[in-house]
């Protein structure tokens, strides 16, 4: 299946937000539709995610940091998972100290999109990932389980940056 995809979407100065997130969604994937904030249908999970592309099977979380803060959205966030996994969707999750660079991008799209060309990709957001605004509320606001979460998505997010980069590195030699 091609997927129409927009590889002149914007560049923006601003960092990752759930709001800018969808705007990017929109403008990268425009013949899709970017469902927002409501339930699957034709289910019995009251959950809603926060994006939805149907024809490509993937929800898209963004986790803000009442996602590491408060431990029933962290018990939520893994039912959420597992229920829409079951339904068949791919559910990605995009902490917010990660930025939407190219690997980011790549990330999130490479399993549901065949035919990206990931050499036409660019940043969306011009900051870099981590904790680099005065309003980012850091780790040390965290609860234990929030700890957690965070150290299994750090690892998960390096192994990301790593294979994009071994995968960059590899398109160049040949």
């Amino acid at each position: 299946m091609d997927i129409e995809v927009n590889y002149d979407y914007e560049t923006i100065n601003e960092y990752l937000t759930e709001k800018n997130l969808g705007e990017f969604l929109k403008e990268f994937l425009p013949s899709s539709e970017i469902i927002h904030d409501k339930k699957v249908p034709n289910s019995n999970v009251s959950y809603r995610p926060d994006y939805r592309i149907e024809n490509i099977k993937l929800i898209i979380e963004y986790n803000g940091h009442h996602h590491y803060t408060i431990p029933e959205n962290i018990l939520n966030d893994y039912k959420k998972r597992e229920a829409y996994e079951s339904m068949g969707y791919i559910v990605k999750s995009i902490p917010y100290w990660i930025q939407l660079r190219v690997n980011t991008i790549h990330y999130l799209f490479i399993d549901r999109i065949p035919n990206l060309d990931t050499s036409k990709l660019k940043d969306h957001t011009t900051f870099p990932m981590g904790f680099i605004s005065k309003k980012c509320v850091l780790p040390s606001k965290f609860c234990e389980l929030g700890i957690r979460e965070m150290l299994r998505e750090r690892k998960l997010w390096d192994e990301v940056h790593d294979k994009y980069y071994k995968y960059f590195d590899f398109t160049l030699i040949y």
